[in-house]
């Protein structure tokens, strides 16, 4: 807490303070920032961040409020804003983890002031799931849209991965949601073909760039490259955090913590900009 001397009253004033909690392995679930209001005589709320981890240290869940002053209450605010997507970054996140902890669930949120509460945030499929097989391969991924109307989340599209012998997709099924039958509707099947180029870099002959797997434990597969590429890493505040030079497939960002992550690429003319999801490693 900081006091600061007030000429006016001849006494010390509380000024602002600040107030931390913390999980019991020592992760921070709570910050909470506050000034002090001379004409309330009283505490009045500035920022709050509250997180929450499982029992195996995965955080499930981050959310940010800034102090509304005519209510007098808490309200969610914004992240902060994405440099590289040009746009704000949710106000609260819920992650889900499998028994490996392999992320399984992020959901995205923002604050309605009308209805004082979270609503799901609608940019770039706001809320994913995943699924894997034994051998910890991305099989399944679920897109969600939130529907206003109903205030709940609902589903739209869903990615099936099928892999061959070297482990490397071979069948990517693509659904839309039919809410009339209601089930899943293929609408699109793409077979991948590989071949060995000269420097024996593994590529699929397209200029259609994608991210494997994602998420992913740290390295990553660019499919698509036809030449090397000038990679780029960004926070989701539009930091950039690690630049590799002419990749022919793979990036390896093992050494970043667990989280969101966008990755720019340029190769050539081409430039592609993808996010993907790092889950917690033991690295």
């Amino acid at each position: 807490m900081v006091d600061n001397w007030s000429a006016e009253l001849e006494r010390w004033q509380p000024s602002n303070r600040q107030v931390w909690s913390f999980y019991e392995h020592g992760y921070q679930v709570l910050y909470a920032y506050y000034n002090w209001s001379r004409e309330s005589e009283n505490w009045t709320g500035s920022q709050k961040d509250e997180k929450a981890f499982d029992s195996k240290g995965n955080m499930t869940m981050e959310a940010y409020y800034a102090w509304n002053y005519v209510l007098g209450s808490w309200m969610g605010r914004f992240m902060g804003w994405n440099q590289v997507e040009n746009w704000p970054e949710p106000g609260k996140i819920e992650y889900g983890y499998d028994d490996l902890g392999r992320l399984v669930l992020y959901a995205a949120y923002m604050w309605d002031g009308n209805l004082n509460d979270w609503i799901g945030y609608n940019i770039k499929g706001s809320k994913k799931e995943w699924g894997y097989d034994a051998s910890g391969k991305l099989i399944k991924e679920i897109s969600y849209e939130w529907a206003a109307e109903i205030k709940q989340w609902k589903k739209v599209s869903k990615t099936e991965l099928t892999y061959n012998e070297n482990n490397d997709p071979s069948i990517q099924d693509q659904y839309a949601w039919n809410s009339d039958i209601p089930d899943w509707k293929l609408i699109l099947r793409s077979i991948f073909y590989y071949r060995s180029s000269v420097t024996g870099t593994m590529g699929i002959p397209t200029d259609n760039i994608s991210l494997w797997p994602n998420p992913t434990s740290g390295l990553i597969t660019i499919s698509g490259l036809i030449q090397p590429a000038d990679i780029q890493v960004y926070s989701v505040y539009g930091q950039l955090l690690k630049t590799a030079y002419q990749v022919e497939n793979q990036v390896d960002i093992s050494n970043l913590p667990a989280g969101l992550y966008y990755i720019r690429i340029k190769s050539g003319r081409m430039e592609q900009s993808g996010r993907v999801v790092l889950m917690t490693n033991d690295r």
